[in-house]
């Protein structure tokens, strides 16, 4: 997936908490706040970040990328099989 090798992100929600605050592995983090793969304006790699509002500075010093949903989180980033049959 393109967004992979790129800056992107994920909104925090009770839906996701879990799974998402155990990737980041800082703790517990605000609902709503924005948390993934961030380019900062001083690195040439990527490195895990997040912010309670702004994707990108509008100074050029990070970048919070693309939003993905939750499915594709646990899908491209956590490796978890899902299963979208309906019983």
């Amino acid at each position: 997936m393109k967004y992979i090798d790129e800056p992107w992100h994920v909104r925090l929600t009770e839906e996701n908490r879990v799974d998402v605050e155990k990737w980041f592995d800082k703790g517990k983090m605000p609902l709503d706040a924005i948390i993934g793969m961030v380019k900062w304006y001083d690195e040439e790699e990527l490195s895990k970040g997040w912010n309670t509002e702004t994707i990108r500075d509008e100074n050029g010093h990070y970048d919070h990328g693309v939003e993905i949903s939750y499915q594709e989180f646990k899908k491209n980033i956590l490796k978890q099989v899902i299963n979208y049959e309906i019983y």
